[in-house]
């Protein structure tokens, strides 16, 4: 979606460079750049919405009848995770989601809940 607006954006300001920018390719533009903008919103909640998933995805088969506390990695695993996480996400610290995060600082955040939450316990 970034090289599709981006090339709309390339095209608009050859038009408007060129002298062909008229009221309907304005309407065209905007309507376009908005329908973009609804796609890649819809994309973001779907990437914050499966991070939130990691849980259940974590969790190990151990749990089936019990409440799902152990984790399927092991406490290495675990911390090699939050690390990464730290060097990828630029160390987001805050659990959860907040007000104006990028869909990767708010994922971050949501796996890191996960990762750092002691009531959890990984393999040893």
């Amino acid at each position: 979606m970034n090289n599709q607006s981006k090339k709309l954006w390339a095209e608009w300001y050859a038009k408007k460079s060129n002298g062909r920018a008229t009221p309907a390719a304005e309407r065209t533009f905007v309507k376009v750049q908005q329908d973009l903008d609804d796609k890649r919103r819809k994309s973001d909640e779907s990437i914050i919405k499966a991070s939130g998933l990691l849980t259940k995805i974590l969790l190990s088969q151990e749990n089936l009848n019990e409440k799902g506390r152990l984790l399927a990695i092991t406490e290495k695993q675990r911390n090699k995770l939050i690390d990464d996480l730290d060097v990828y996400g630029k160390n987001v610290l805050d659990w959860g989601l907040k007000r104006g995060q990028t869909t990767l600082e708010a994922s971050i955040a949501i796996i890191r809940e996960v990762l750092e939450d002691s009531i959890y316990t990984s393999h040893k």
